[in-house]
């Protein structure tokens, strides 16, 4: 199950858990929604275990579709998370 959080004072988006096809719209939506009236937006990927490939690509999109928001994701850095997400912004 994937839990989405928004921190307004950080402006972060944290998202943890599993992350299957289920989640992508609602990942979509809230990088949408807290990215677009921000400068930034952190979308903080941390304590995700695992996600689909439609939710790497829902997080890819939506973060080129929030310009001019700065939006940075942070994972841990050699995870199954960051491999995907990072096949995933190199296609």
């Amino acid at each position: 199950m994937c839990t989405i959080d928004y921190e307004a004072r950080h402006h972060r988006l944290r998202v943890s858990g599993r992350c299957g096809d289920d989640a992508a719209t609602a990942i979509r939506e809230a990088i949408s929604t807290f990215g677009r009236d921000s400068e930034r937006l952190i979308v903080d990927l941390t304590a995700l275990t695992s996600l689909s490939d439609e939710v790497a690509a829902a997080i890819v999109a939506a973060g080129e579709a929030v310009s001019p928001c700065r939006l940075t994701v942070v994972r841990k850095h050699g995870s199954d998370v960051d491999r995907l997400l990072s096949s995933v912004q190199s296609s």
